[in-house]
């Protein structure tokens, strides 16, 4: 079976999408996000039929957060400025921020 196409960017920290505060971040497949001060709480929702993972980067550590295979809605806490992984399989997704 050939290999499948697909695109990959790469970048450092500073070319993060940062998420903002009382509006919903959608996006679609693997992303990095970067959470600000002042937010306490997220939310990862997903109509994906796959594998959803939302891993929370802090402390020199990656937390799995969210691990659901279908349909998945997660809330976990957020305690400072950090960055979140979004796995997911080919799926839209969406990520309120409060």
């Amino acid at each position: 079976m050939p290999p499948g196409s697909g695109t990959a960017a790469i970048t450092d920290y500073r070319g993060v999408p940062v998420l903002e505060p009382g509006k919903p971040h959608n996006g679609q497949g693997d992303a990095v996000l970067a959470v600000p001060p002042g937010m306490a709480r997220g939310e990862f929702s997903t109509g994906s039929k796959g594998s959803n993972g939302v891993w929370l980067l802090a402390d020199g550590y990656a937390h799995l957060m969210v691990n659901h295979i279908g349909e998945t809605t997660g809330e976990f806490p957020l305690a400072r400025p950090t960055y979140v992984a979004v796995e997911t399989f080919e799926a839209d997704w969406t990520f309120p921020t409060w």
